[in-house]
């Protein structure tokens, strides 16, 4: 497992910084969890890990030319600029025919807040959130978990900023000291940071297809349907 974690932030490391931080995240919530439940390895082994991978990371940062310029200069926009509108998992941004185009804040949200579930996602993410909602008083998170769901949960608030948008109305917007937008306008591009959450809710609601119906066709054919109108 440490060496699929290395080639993966490797890999991300040398490819994307945006990538890179959500792999980083990533790795650091599977080795808390698994330092918290005492899985093989005892806690010292996962703190080395962090750290080595940590240090390797600038290592490859270094040599693919990252440290370049001047640290939290002028030259980034402001954080919040290219934060996540909380319309983003609706809005088809005109690319279907059945699910209208939405207004973003501004036209810098255009591209980078488009995260958009697709229709077979959201028929089955009704259908999930319609069966699911009986079993939640009796539902336990696994300890096991608990670091990465605690991970995704801030890495969706970071993804929405301090300025909270809603269609083409901005909520509200929590300012900012003047050193921390140059240490955050190194991610000016937070809505980014919702790719995490984005596949977790595609990959969970088609793996809760089969559960969804009592008959295996029946899901077969529910679930190839919404892929054909996944894209329309």
């Amino acid at each position: 497992r440490s060496i699929r974690w290395f080639l993966l932030i490797t890999m991300s490391a040398g490819t994307h910084a945006y990538l890179c931080f959500t792999v980083l995240a990533l790795f650091f919530a599977d080795m808390a969890g698994r330092a918290w439940t005492g899985l093989k390895e005892d806690f010292r082994f996962y703190a080395a890990s962090v750290v080595a991978m940590g240090c390797w990371t600038l290592f490859v940062w270094y040599c693919c030319g990252f440290f370049v310029g001047r640290f939290g200069g002028n030259g980034n926009p402001p954080f919040g600029m290219y934060s996540l509108n909380l319309n983003a998992f609706l809005n088809s941004g005109g690319h279907s025919l059945f699910v209208p185009r939405l207004p973003w804040y501004g036209s810098s949200q255009f591209f980078e807040s488009f995260a958009y579930l697709g229709v077979g996602i959201l028929v089955l993410g009704m259908l999930c959130i319609v069966t699911v909602i009986p079993k939640v008083p009796k539902f336990r998170l696994k300890r096991r978990w608990l670091p990465l769901t605690l991970v995704i949960a801030v890495m969706t608030l970071f993804s929405v900023s301090n300025s909270v948008t809603w269609n083409n109305h901005e909520i509200f917007r929590i300012p900012l000291l003047a050193i921390s937008q140059g240490v955050l306008g190194i991610l000016y591009c937070s809505c980014r940071f919702i790719w995490p959450l984005y596949y977790l809710i595609t990959a969970y609601v088609f793996a809760s297809v089969p559960r969804l119906f009592r008959w295996n066709w029946l899901a077969v054919s529910i679930a190839v349907c919404c892929v054909a109108v996944q894209f329309v």
